[in-house]
């Protein structure tokens, strides 16, 4: 069944009986809060104690003490009031119900004007920053592509970042193997330098001489081929380089010359007694650094650094065995 409404207990609108209002404790009526004198707020933060003992202003002013026109009570021995003074104060109880009505009423009517003042603001503001908002929203759709595209070059470039780590290994691995090939063909070659040049001369002519004095068994058959290179200094004559056919004569003409006893000079082709023709074997390019480098071992007390086969050698001393110098990592071994 719907919920029948009941009158205010001072004027004649109805309220709704389960509404939450102003109840009297005297004579059980509701009614509205402007009727009341009381704030919405101020009675919903009363307790059921105060609640049950408030009173109407209709029932205050009825329970009021009446007075006479001379200022007594009714039915008071001492004082008795006349008409008009219970008149006086009846209106002037009539009179502060009103003054908070219309007090409750203003209050009503400024909260109603500061959100309508507030909801104007907020529209006006989001008239104005509705232009911003979409340059922000722009903004951030940019940035989001941005993220994707910088994602993808990551992606792209840790893919490129294997690839190069790949090829650089399989670079490494192939200058490893022209290293190594290269050294395999000069391994039979040998450089002599400090022959002086000879009007009509050959690279026969210039074996045999040197076989005439060193009588090693040095014949053509053992040398694959033999000339001279171009020399980088004007002032001494150009190398001499011989392949052999086998390590064993190599070898044999690289001590042979070396040793003080059987040394050869340059008088032998018209120079001086005194300047000796010296002999090496052809390293490569990063071999002839890593060897000139093993050279300051000399410094630390090493008594000899030589080449054989290509490889680098080391020695301390007469008794001690010989270091192989493979790279710049062993050789700084050496010096710790």
């Amino acid at each position: 069944m719907p919920t029948r409404s009941i009158t205010c207990n001072k004027c004649p609108n109805p309220i709704s009986p389960n509404k939450d209002l102003p109840f009297c404790g005297s004579c059980n009526g509701k009614m509205h809060y402007s009727c009341s004198g009381l704030q919405e707020q101020t009675w919903k933060s009363k307790g059921q104690p105060d609640r049950d003992i408030w009173k109407c202003p209709p029932c205050r002013a009825s329970q009021a003490p009446k007075y006479d026109n001379k200022r007594k009570k009714v039915g008071d021995s001492s004082m008795e009031l006349d008409g008009s003074d219970e008149e006086q104060i009846s209106g002037r109880s009539s009179m502060r119900s009103r003054t908070r009505s219309q007090a409750s009423q203003k209050r009503s009517k400024s909260i109603d004007k500061n959100d309508d003042l507030l909801k104007q603001i907020s529209c006006l503001l989001d008239e104005k920053l509705a232009p911003t908002n979409t340059k922000i929203d722009k903004l951030n759709t940019q940035m989001d592509k941005w993220e994707a595209r910088i994602k993808n070059v990551e992606s792209r470039t840790t893919r490129v970042e294997a690839d190069i780590k790949r090829i650089t290994k399989y670079y490494d691995m192939l200058e490893d193997k022209m290293q190594r090939m290269e050294e395999y063909s000069r391994s039979y070659n040998v450089l002599l330098f400090g022959i002086p040049e000879m009007d009509g001369e050959t690279g026969s002519h210039i074996i045999s001489r040197i076989e005439s004095v060193l009588k090693i068994g040095l014949k053509d058959n053992h040398i694959a081929n033999c000339h001279r290179l171009k020399s980088r200094n004007r002032n001494s004559p150009p190398p001499f380089i011989i392949k052999f056919v086998n390590q064993n004569m190599k070898n044999l003409l690289i001590s042979k010359l070396k040793s003080s006893e059987s040394g050869i000079t340059v008088e032998l082709f018209g120079g001086s007694k005194e300047v000796r023709i010296k002999i090496s074997e052809q390293l490569t390019a990063s071999k002839v650094d890593l060897f000139n480098q093993a050279k300051e071992l000399y410094k630390i007390g090493y008594k000899y650094v030589w080449c054989k086969g290509g490889k680098i050698f080391a020695k301390e001393g007469d008794t001690t065995a010989a270091i192989l110098i493979s790279n710049r990592e062993t050789l700084d071994k050496l010096f710790k």
